[in-house]
């Protein structure tokens, strides 16, 4: 493990791979992205910056660079597929971006991937670098291209889409579901569609029948009419997005609709042809080292126009927990996890929306639906439905869901933190009480040995258990996850040797005790009284100057504990331990009989209990008739 920087690799530089990149850059950590194209093109059609996507990358500065290329539309329209009639017309501009804190971009696929690659410094994208496999191992990840090159990285993020390698290996087999449509993709400068008029430059577009339906916005400044048709597809080709399309049939299958659909499919030169598949939500995306994003994660169908905004959301998300990590696997895959926990629930809704919302789930629509007015009305009117159901997602700001997320870690690990005192605390206490009564024998008052003998051997037992699960469980997982506090651990250890020897002694003077048996005499038991208080105070003094040297370390430490190793720890410490039935703190306590006296310990020794020792003699008498234990 190692102290330095947390090198990422990022495969894939697509809209969310270069988003990735940037905002684990801006959150201080080393990043390489490797793409397996020769060139960053200019291929592609627009896509959809909705304003839950456009204030994420206003905060990175972003908004004036948007504003030269993407346009802010002024309002959507639904459209009847035959008349043209529009069903529905709604602002949106200014109002809009006043309503959700952030304009709604149309921006054509490529100018969005320039303007986040321009954030990232030269010689940190490398093209024609295709991922063949990978392997974790102690230090890291190790990375296959296919050109025989390798590459290592702390960390590994797939935004290389659906049919990402890290994906299939994370996912295992899938059976994505056919819709039986494609959505058929292409650009027209709008000198070319005059039908529309000038009002085209600032208009988003649906035209909806009951098989087919256009969507289209401008991009490019206003320049060219971006469109994506959804259309019934002639077989089941497998979901390439860079598989050509077919102008004369998207021409037929458009020939009866209203004169402006007619011209803007008949003037584009060149289409792209997406089968359309379904795919439901992953049970995993990540493993300690290795995790995935947008696409390559949760592919989504592109009804509610979501794609882009979720991968930036992703991307947002993740630098947020990975900020300031180290390259520890601990604290990698905690922060992997965290991020997997916010993001993987909520883009599944978000997909399932999309799906919910998409033609060929209506019950309506589909290959075999009439083209029918009333058929014709109802998919307009669902469209309207469609484009307003996304309100919640539009909304959804998600720096302050990692914000609220971190929160709740913070107080559960300031929770385990009191726990942790507690835990600490009981045990002075006890060794506290366990000296002064060893000093009542020494004294020459009439203790009953038995009680002083269970009472003394179950308090060194619990210590010694306690201090020995933090030496096989506890301590090494902190120094992976705690990596600054090496000399800390150094002391720890030494201290941890030491109480250990000083818990030997205590316990030898108990079993001396113990074999005096009941009849044993104030003076035959004088001298282990004797070597027991002093081991107890022994004991109690290294208590104190552990607390004092653990304390600074899990201060630290907790707010940001996470992931199953600290679960386990959780579980085996300050949960009862692994088989539970036990008390919150010790992982000893799995007999009832000792948790019962851990808890009677600590109701009847309150601190006022210390200055009166003869009544520290009849609370343990107590416990031992409370528990049954007879002269145990």
């Amino acid at each position: 493990m190692s102290d330095e920087t947390l090198r990422v690799a990022v495969v894939g530089a697509g809209i969310g791979g270069l988003a990735a990149a940037m905002a684990l850059r801006r959150a201080g950590l080393d990043v390489d992205v490797y793409e397996q194209a020769p060139e960053l093109s200019q291929v592609g059609a627009g896509l959809h910056l909705a304003p839950n996507g456009a204030r994420l990358l206003h905060r990175f500065g972003l908004q004036e660079r948007l504003r030269e290329v993407a346009v802010r539309p002024q309002a959507r329209e639904v459209r009847l597929w035959d008349s043209g009639l529009a069903v529905e017309r709604q602002p949106m501009g200014a109002a809009r971006e006043a309503e959700y804190g952030g304009p709604h971009y149309t921006v054509h696929r490529a100018d969005l991937q320039r303007i986040l690659a321009d954030q990232l410094p030269g010689g940190t994208v490398h093209l024609g670098r295709r991922l063949v496999g990978y392997e974790e191992d102690a230090d890291g990840v190790r990375l296959d291209f296919e050109d025989g090159r390798s590459g290592r990285a702390d960390l590994l993020v797939a935004a290389d889409g659906v049919h990402s390698v890290v994906r299939r290996k994370i996912a295992g087999a899938e059976t994505p579901v056919w819709s039986g449509t494609a959505a058929i993709h292409g650009v027209v400068p709008l000198e070319r569609l005059p039908a529309l008029g000038g009002q085209a430059a600032e208009t988003m577009y649906a035209w909806t029948g009951a098989r087919e339906r256009l969507l289209a916005a401008p991009v490019r400044s206003g320049r060219e009419l971006s469109f994506v048709a959804v259309v019934a597809d002639a077989a089941d080709r497998g979901d390439s997005w860079t598989r050509r399309g077919d102008g004369r049939g998207l021409a037929e299958a458009f020939a009866g609709w209203e004169p402006a659909v007619r011209e803007l499919v008949g003037a584009v030169a060149e289409t792209g042809h997406w089968s359309l598949y379904d795919r439901g939500p992953l049970a995993r995306w990540s493993t300690s080292r290795t995790t995935l994003l947008g696409d390559a994660a949760h592919p989504m169908l592109p009804d509610h126009g979501q794609g882009a905004s979720q991968a930036i959301e992703d991307a947002v998300a993740l630098a947020g927990f990975l900020r300031r990590e180290q390259a520890g696997p601990g604290r990698v895959a905690a922060a992997l996890r965290r991020y997997e926990e916010l993001r993987r629930p909520y883009t599944a809704a978000v997909a399932e929306d999309a799906r919910a919302g998409a033609p060929q789930r209506t019950g309506r629509s589909g290959a075999q639906a009439p083209q029918t007015p009333q058929a014709s009305t109802d998919a307009a009117v669902d469209a309207a439905q469609a484009l307003d159901a996304v309100d919640r997602v539009q909304r959804y700001d998600v720096v302050a869901a990692v914000t609220e997320a971190a929160s709740a870690e913070l107080n559960a690990g300031a929770r385990m933190y009191q726990e942790f005192l507690s835990a600490h605390d009981i045990l002075r206490r006890g060794t506290e009480l366990v000296a002064d009564s060893f000093q009542c024998l020494t004294d020459g008052a009439a203790v009953d040995i038995p009680v002083l003998v269970w009472t003394a051997g179950w308090l060194v037992e619990l210590t010694h258990h306690h201090h020995t699960s933090e030496d096989d469980l506890f301590w090494p997982v902190l120094r992976e996850l705690y990596p600054q506090a090496g000399a800390h651990f150094d002391t720890l250890k030494d201290e941890h040797e030491e109480l250990n020897a000083e818990l030997d002694a205590l316990q030898a003077a108990v079993d001396e005790l113990a074999a005096l048996g009941p009849l044993a005499t104030l003076a035959s038991a004088g001298r282990p009284a004797r070597e027991g208080a002093a081991a107890a105070r022994r004991v109690q003094k290294v208590l104190a100057a552990h607390l004092d040297t653990e304390e600074p370390v899990v201060r630290d430490l907790f707010p940001g504990v996470s992931g199953s190793e600290i679960d386990r720890l959780r579980k085996a410490i300050l949960a009862g331990g692994p088989q539970g039935g036990g008390h919150m703190v010790f992982g000893l306590l799995e007999d009832p009989v000792l948790a019962r006296g851990y808890d009677l310990l600590v109701e009847n020794f309150p601190p006022a209990v210390h200055a009166a020792r003869p009544q520290l003699i009849e609370q343990y008498r107590q416990v031992v008739r409370d528990l049954g234990l007879g002269a145990r």
